[in-house]
């Protein structure tokens, strides 16, 4: 039995990689005026357009909506057939750099970086010290996101040092639910240790 996946869910999928969608699909008879919409507003990125739907699409198309949800999910499938020539390209490459003692915290995009820090290694890292009044980080998390032709990794940074134990003992407080979801978004490890009585 296949799982049904949600048609606005297809529609979110196939936007976040909308420009090689163009490259390979752009002039495909079943799939250009359906790509062209797609791509007439940022559907992807803008909070205030709705996602659109298959009668949207319909309606600003022509292709009635029988047709419009095969052929999308019939471009879903496309994207996933292994045996097919690879399209997709994440090209580009972003970088955004979080850094955090717990009270203040500053965040920047750079250029580029010789290769990415791994969670628990320790960095130094001096342009962070005016603004934060620290500038010996451990990386407490790192996390990748492809989409629109781009790699983009964000690097979260905490003030001090790395301890093994402590990222164990969160994990286990987490899992056991000694700590719930808005304990670890709104306190900083501090008061967490606190809490867990290890304070």
């Amino acid at each position: 039995m296949t799982r049904r996946i949600p048609p606005k869910k297809i529609i979110f999928s196939l936007l976040s990689i909308i420009n090689d969608l163009d490259s390979q699909y752009g002039t495909h008879p079943d799939y250009a005026a359906i790509i062209t919409y797609l791509s007439s507003k940022d559907f992807y990125y803008d909070d205030k357009l709705p996602i659109p739907s298959f009668k949207s699409i319909s309606l600003a198309t022509g292709i009635n909506d029988y047709q419009v949800k095969k052929r999308i999910n019939q471009l879903y499938e496309d994207v996933f057939d292994f045996y097919a020539k690879p399209f997709i390209d994440f090209r580009d490459s972003e970088y955004y750099i979080y850094a955090s003692d717990g009270k203040k915290s500053a965040q920047i995009k750079v250029k580029g970086l010789g290769t990415i820090p791994k969670i628990g290694e320790d960095v130094t890292f001096d342009l962070f010290e005016g603004r934060i009044g620290a500038s010996s980080f451990y990386v407490k998390d790192v996390w990748h996101c492809y989409e629109q032709g781009k790699h983009i990794i964000f690097i979260i940074l905490n003030s001090g040092r790395y301890s093994l134990f402590w990222h164990f003992r969160k994990g286990e407080a987490e899992a056991k639910r000694e700590l719930s979801f808005n304990d670890l978004i709104n306190m900083d490890d501090y008061e967490l240790k606190r809490k867990l009585g290890l304070r």
